[in-house]
């Protein structure tokens, strides 16, 4: 699958051909990583970036998919409502962790609050 990755930090850029320095609220930056023909889109900035991110994105390209990260379980409808597809909240994969181990079984999770599992 091919990808792009925006980052600002240059000590963190690992493959020239794949990253891409700058921000994600620079429109030549996005257009430069794909954001026309992309069919999705990761936010994995802090819960604030991420936020302004996901409502710029979502505006810029509607039918674009938003996959976007929340580390304060707070932001997870924030985001759903400035237009996140899928929000990864910290606090719910980790609970999912905790339950497999102490339950010994392989629960999956596909989507907030949807879990798939062998009965």
């Amino acid at each position: 699958m091919d990808y792009r990755i925006i980052e600002k930090d240059p000590e963190r850029i690992r493959d020239n051909e794949k990253y891409i320095l700058g921000g994600g609220e620079d429109l030549e930056i996005l257009q430069k990583a794909g954001i026309k023909e992309a069919p999705y889109i990761i936010m994995s900035t802090h819960d604030d970036m991420n936020i302004y991110l996901t409502i710029y994105a979502r505006r810029l390209r509607p039918d674009i998919q938003i996959i976007s990260r929340a580390t304060l379980q707070r932001n997870v409808s924030i985001l759903h409502r400035a237009g996140a597809d899928f929000v990864m909240s910290y606090a719910t994969m980790g609970a999912d962790v905790i339950f497999n181990i102490l339950e010994r079984n392989d629960v999956v999770m596909i989507t907030e609050a949807l879990n798939v599992f062998n009965l």
